[in-house]
């Protein structure tokens, strides 16, 4: 099963790349501001309220709200892709689970749980838990690398 893992989750990033690159080209918009802001700001000072010319300088202050606005519809975006990205493979790696945790329950020869046995009829529930757990890491993960790769 540990070598299932890898597997799984490279399968998940390739079986649509264009999510990958929805996930970037939105993370350069997400990313505008970090671009914008030294500038707007320099230019909004110099140009602008420096200068006596107070409109030029909102009008650089608009340029950075712009960004802002661009960024907040990129991190949608980014959330949304992500979301596509992940839930298939969440669902294959539980369907995977539970197809071993069940094939493992039948094929043991002890009796019932309800009376003492060795079966464990919680193993699914907590096996979906888990799996979730493994979903969230996923996404965190390919988030992190991605806020980290677009920011730096």
């Amino acid at each position: 099963m540990r070598r299932e893992i890898p597997a799984v989750v490279w399968g998940a990033l390739r079986r649509d790349p264009r999510r990958l690159v929805q996930i970037a080209v939105w993370s350069v918009a997400e990313a505008a501001p970090a671009f914008v802001i030294g500038h707007a700001i320099a230019r909004a000072i110099e140009d602008g309220f420096g200068a006596a010319r107070p409109w030029v300088g909102m009008g650089w202050l608009a340029v950075l709200g712009g960004a802002w606005l661009v960024a907040a519809i990129g991190a949608r975006q980014v959330v949304l892709a992500l979301a596509a990205l992940v839930e298939p493979f969440r669902d294959q790696l539980l369907r995977h689970v539970v197809d071993a945790t069940l094939h493992r329950a039948a094929s043991s020869g002890s009796p019932d749980a309800g009376t003492g046995g060795g079966r464990d009829h919680t193993a699914v529930a907590r096996s979906t838990l888990q799996v979730e757990l493994a979903r969230d890491s996923l996404a965190s993960v390919i988030s992190v690398v991605r806020s980290f790769a677009f920011t730096v």
